[in-house]
């Protein structure tokens, strides 16, 4: 079998993927040589040449994400995977959040990368939050075809960037806003809890 493991980045998402791996399943590259593991949407031809079998997409909290991207130098790289466009932010998170501001809403790209990858019915899809990996980790293995055991590595860590976040009141609620509606969506989304289907 053959997982692709994607996210916006930020996320967690090579842990996943160093652990799916590590259970003997064929994944994408942890090191992205391959510019699958965040690439802005399920429609790019790399993705059927990959010939996946099914999806783990990862979530996690969004504003961590940005800021653990900005605290290793990635802010701009990463927004224009998920934009496809040239950032004009660069590494600056003051940039970043007045645009953001006055947008009202994430310009970062993180939204419109979800919203593709819920919304893409090509393969059978799986959604870590890693916020509830001991929950969800059981799930998780049925979904791969593997013993529960083998994905134990996949624990809630301590984020340096949650120190970090030094950022508007508004730039929070917009985040938290985006996250609570991902979270409402994956519990309507009855692919994103069931096992994958081995027929």
């Amino acid at each position: 079998m053959r997982v692709l493991v994607v996210s916006p980045g930020g996320m967690g998402c090579s842990g996943v993927l160093r652990t799916i791996a590590n259970a003997g399943i064929e994944t994408n590259c942890v090191q992205d040589s391959d510019g699958l593991k965040h690439h802005s949407g399920p429609l790019d031809p790399r993705y059927h040449r990959f010939g996946m079998d099914s999806v783990v997409y990862v979530w996690n909290d969004p504003l961590l994400a940005i800021t653990s991207l900005w605290r290793r130098g990635w802010l701009g790289a990463q927004r224009e995977k998920l934009t496809g466009t040239a950032a004009d932010t660069n590494n600056s998170l003051a940039d970043l959040w007045v645009e953001t501001l006055t947008n009202g809403r994430d310009v970062f790209g993180i939204e419109q990368h979800c919203e593709l990858w819920l919304a893409q019915m090509s393969w059978p899809m799986f959604v870590m939050d890693l916020r509830e990996s001991d929950n969800r980790r059981p799930a998780l293995a049925r979904f791969l075809g593997t013993q529960e055991e083998s994905l134990f590595s996949l624990r809630l860590k301590d984020r340096a960037s949650s120190k970090l976040i030094d950022a508007p009141n508004e730039i929070h609620r917009i985040y938290e806003r985006l996250d609570l509606a991902v979270q409402a969506k994956l519990k309507s989304d009855v692919r994103s809890m069931l096992p994958r289907d081995k027929g």
